[in-house]
């Protein structure tokens, strides 16, 4: 588990550096690295095999009633999201660093520790997702999330999020995303 956050981890380091250090356009940066990590993991484990430890599949697959442990996880970390965008200044940054970022570097926000924060943070999300397929499916599959690639992209711009940064919530996202909208 340790190791998958580590690599996530590096894998957000590494996109931010080549967005921020050698300003590589976001999309081409991320998509590069993708395709990267996508390929040392079918180097990894060429077809899907192995076996998740018991203790491992529990922690994530745990239930509350009739309401998976992962989905109240999951409604806990959509709602602390939307509040620290809406109403903290960690996301006024955001919003601003994506709006204008020229402004918000006039006004004293680093704007390129603001976007390095965001690449190593959804890096981080990114492996715990991972994790939580896992252990969801009980083997490693180096394909099982390809197919969320185009939906969640989708669902980003769906939510409301701007292509070109500044605009967007969690709960706009989560809307997007379900099969009612």
């Amino acid at each position: 588990m340790s190791i998958s956050l580590a690599v996530g981890l590096v894998t957000g380091l590494t996109n931010a550096f080549l967005i921020v250090r050698l300003r590589i356009p976001d999309l081409i940066a991320t998509l590069a690295t993708y395709s990267v990590v996508f390929g040392v993991a079918l180097i990894v484990r060429p077809s899907p095999g192995g076996l998740v430890s018991e203790t491992f599949i529990d922690f994530f697959s745990g239930d509350l009633g009739p309401v998976p442990g992962s989905a109240l996880v999951v409604v806990a970390l959509l709602l602390l999201t939307e509040v620290i965008l809406v109403r903290g200044r960690l996301g006024q940054k955001l919003y601003g660093v994506g709006s204008n970022s020229e402004a918000s570097r006039v006004v004293g926000i680093s704007t390129d520790r603001v976007r390095a924060g965001a690449y190593v943070f959804c890096s981080l999300c990114a492996s715990a997702a991972g994790l939580l397929i896992a252990a969801r499916i009980g083997s490693g599959d180096p394909q099982a999330g390809a197919s969320f690639t185009l939906a969640s992209i989708t669902a980003v711009v769906v939510g409301g999020v701007s292509v070109f940064g500044g605009r967007g919530t969690a709960i706009a996202f989560c809307l997007a995303r379900s099969p009612s909208a």
